[in-house]
């Protein structure tokens, strides 16, 4: 046996546990929000890290690449937070969703290489 045809087997079983085993989709929802919430965390910290190292830098920036940087980092967050909601809506919305972060990703991006 591959291992691909060996690990989609062990999916396979996993999610057969999950339907068929009581209550073991609730576990599956906690470890799911548990996993969310330490993700979050994560990115702070991480975000945290970059500011301490390059904080200067950012400072250093004009006012204009200045807005133009937290501003796309202030539309990546609340898209982050409008994710169920848009997602979960399918259709047209999970295109704006796409075209939020290409939005927020190109602002921070130009932000922080000069350009307008």
């Amino acid at each position: 046996m591959s291992d691909n045809v060996r690990n989609v087997a062990i999916l396979l079983l996993i999610a057969l546990a999950v339907v068929i085993v009581p209550g073991l989709a609730e576990l599956t929802l906690l470890v799911w929000v548990i996993l969310s919430v330490v993700f979050v965390a994560v990115v702070g910290w991480v975000l945290y890290g970059l500011w301490r190292k390059h904080g200067h830098e950012i400072s250093a920036l004009s006012g204009r690449r200045r807005q133009l940087f937290f501003g796309g980092g202030v539309l990546a967050l609340l898209t982050l937070v409008a994710t169920p909601f848009l997602l979960s809506q399918g259709g047209a919305l999970v295109l704006v969703w796409l075209l939020l972060l290409g939005v927020s990703t190109y602002a921070v991006f130009k932000g922080i290489s000069g350009g307008y």
